[in-house]
């Protein structure tokens, strides 16, 4: 299999909340570190296109609760902080 296409396996099963917890902090350590940047990007871009969602005034109450709880407990690198893969990301941070 392709890189990119376990990145994006990865990731997808990570915005489905399929991972088994014991990989969780594993993979969010590694969604946060250097490597694979890139594939991550891309792959997180991806999932966002195929994300259908409609937002009403709960679901902007949480997410802003959850960017001020993921602001305080971790530094994105620059790359991150721009476009929708942040906020991809966040997600990925936020759930148990």
């Amino acid at each position: 299999m392709e890189k990119k296409n376990k990145v994006y396996n990865i990731l997808r099963r990570m915005a489905d909340h399929t991972v088994p917890s014991k990989y969780r902090p594993i993979i969010r350590n590694w969604i946060i570190s250097s490597k694979d940047i890139p594939e991550k990007e891309t792959a997180m871009r991806q999932i966002w296109l195929e994300t259908k969602a409609e937002a009403d005034e709960n679901t902007r109450q949480s997410f802003h609760a959850t960017l001020q709880k993921s602001i305080t407990r971790i530094t994105l690198p620059p790359e991150y902080l721009y476009g929708p893969a942040y906020y991809v990301t966040l997600l990925f941070l936020s759930y148990p």
